[in-house]
């Protein structure tokens, strides 16, 4: 059977979490199965995808109970799509149903709002590739660039022309936010109603364009982008 997914996000229902997973674990990716062609032959995508959920269970339970029932759950197919799984689970994002498979057969259940919380302070849900995903991010942040800014704006003229290093870092700065409100734009709703009914992490950022700034990196890795901007814009001056 297709893995049953969450009606907002499309996210795959997390397992029930045990109280207690015995001495033999094992880490379920929530995404699979690790050889599907959108996992496997999308390059960095399929590999952000593949890595952004992994959630720590009961080996028997995890291979013999989950996989003897589900094939997995549908894939997202565009980088937007793409974007959109990755920062939802970055955000913490948990649902309030679950996959119960302490009896060996899997059952949909509602999870309380303690348990979900569990989920997302306890550590046994993590990112797979943390590297590979925010490289993904800035990758997608960065293929909207041409697209967003305006060559005729004042701004970008002045961020082409000067010398000024500390003026051309705040105008790429500037342009960079520009950049990232568009390229969450089909994310945006989803995150907005998501931080509203409290379902993802506390420490998340109150907006979706906030969040995806704090993960596309280190300051250093962010001039990176801003120089590349730069490179692109005087490409297509």
């Amino acid at each position: 059977m297709p893995t049953p997914t969450d009606r907002l996000t499309g996210l795959p229902l997390p397992l029930l979490p045990l109280d207690d997973y015995g001495p033999d674990t094992s880490w379920h990716h929530h995404q699979h199965p690790r050889r599907h062609p959108l996992l496997q032959q999308q390059g960095l995508g399929g590999q952000a995808v593949r890595g952004s959920r992994l959630q720590l269970y009961n080996h028997r339970l995890h291979y013999v109970g989950y996989h003897s029932y589900y094939e997995g759950p549908p894939l997202p197919k565009t980088p937007e799509e793409r974007f959109t799984t990755i920062i939802m689970c970055m955000a913490g994002y948990i649902p309030h149903q679950a996959i119960d498979m302490r009896s060996g057969e899997p059952r949909i259940v509602d999870m309380d709002p303690k348990l979900c919380r569990r989920l997302q302070t306890s550590g046994e849900l993590r990112m797979g590739q943390e590297t590979t995903i925010r490289r993904f991010i800035r990758a997608y942040v960065m293929s909207h660039a041409l697209a967003t800014i305006d060559m005729e704006r004042t701004s970008t003229e002045e961020f082409l022309e000067t010398n000024d290093v500390e003026r051309k870092r705040d105008l790429g700065f500037d342009m960079l936010g520009i950049i990232i409100a568009r390229a969450v734009e089909p994310a945006a709703d989803m995150y907005f109603q998501a931080q509203r009914d409290g379902l993802l992490m506390p420490t998340a950022a109150e907006t979706i364009q906030q969040f995806t700034k704090t993960r596309l990196g280190t300051i250093r890795k962010r001039h990176k982008m801003i120089n590349s901007l730069h490179s692109r814009l005087m490409a297509a001056a």
